[in-house]
């Protein structure tokens, strides 16, 4: 009786094992189907174009934001469908802690991997401004505080301290502006914009100034430029500035007074009409 009981219990154990081993085959089988499900859903994702309109989508990355947050946040506006699989290809290649901070275009046709290399890259959009030539320094000032993305520091300083904030204090703020356009990042402040056009004019008037002509009645850079800035004003005709040129030099020669209108103009400010 015993000797029954004991092969019935081996039988028994026999048939728990062999379920117990099917069980672990088939786990490993559905383990391996769901892992080859989600190698070749990875592949399909690093190879399929983000979801961007035609015109291009613009992302910010503010400072210290993890390539996780920044995933996740891709997958929210719908740009990219798998939030993990971009934080997964990011830390694989390494660019997960090499990720810049700034504002970047997404281009449509860009995949995945394109992105994380502009991101890398650091090729954040730029803006632009330009200062045209012949306006005021009230000019420059206004066209800078309606400007969107500059970010504006200066508040209402008069000329007088803006210099002091460029550390050109007692210098006369008029004119020390190169007028072209200049191209910057979002977060560029006023101040930085306004050093830049400084240090572009000191380097032209330095240029200029190293093969000026001989004998003339000019001491600085800075009045070599009120002076051509007064010629410029005089006549909008370029053929006419070299005469006109030569004789403001030969009134000064003479310790003349100019007798010009720009200059009349200029100290009338906001009082000239036109006339």
């Amino acid at each position: 009786m015993a000797q029954q009981d004991n092969n019935a219990t081996s039988a028994h154990r026999r048939g728990f094992g062999d379920i117990l081993f099917r069980l672990i085959g088939l786990m490993i089988l559905l383990a391996s189907a769901v892992a080859g499900w989600i190698a070749l859903d990875y592949r399909n994702f690093t190879v399929t174009a983000l979801n961007v309109p035609a015109e291009g989508l613009v992302l910010e990355i503010a400072p210290g934001r993890s390539v996780r947050a920044i995933s996740r946040g891709l997958a929210a506006q719908g740009v990219i469908e798998r939030a993990e699989y971009l934080e997964w290809m990011a830390r694989r290649s390494g660019d997960a802690s090499r990720l810049q901070a700034g504002e970047y275009r997404i281009e449509a046709g860009m995949r995945p991997a394109d992105l994380l290399q502009l991101l890398v890259s650091g090729k954040v959009m730029q803006h632009s401004m330009t200062i045209v030539e012949g306006w005021t320094f009230a000019q420059l000032i206004d066209a800078m505080k309606r400007h969107e993305i500059l970010v504006h520091t200066l508040g209402e300083k008069s000329p007088v301290e803006i210099m002091t904030a460029l550390g050109h204090a007692g210098e006369h703020p008029e004119g020390r502006f190169l007028p072209d356009t200049y191209h910057f990042p979002r977060g560029t402040t006023d101040v930085a914009f306004l050093a830049r056009a400084y240090t572009a004019l000191e380097q032209a008037l330095a240029r200029e100034w190293a093969t000026r002509a001989e004998g003339l009645p000019l001491e600085t850079p800075y009045e070599a430029l009120i002076l051509a800035s007064i010629i410029e004003r005089e006549t909008g005709v370029p053929e006419e500035r070299p005469r006109i040129a030569g004789v403001f030099v030969r009134r000064l020669l003479k310790g003349m007074r100019l007798q010009t209108d720009p200059t009349v103009i200029y100290g009338m400010g906001s009082d000239y009409d036109g006339d």
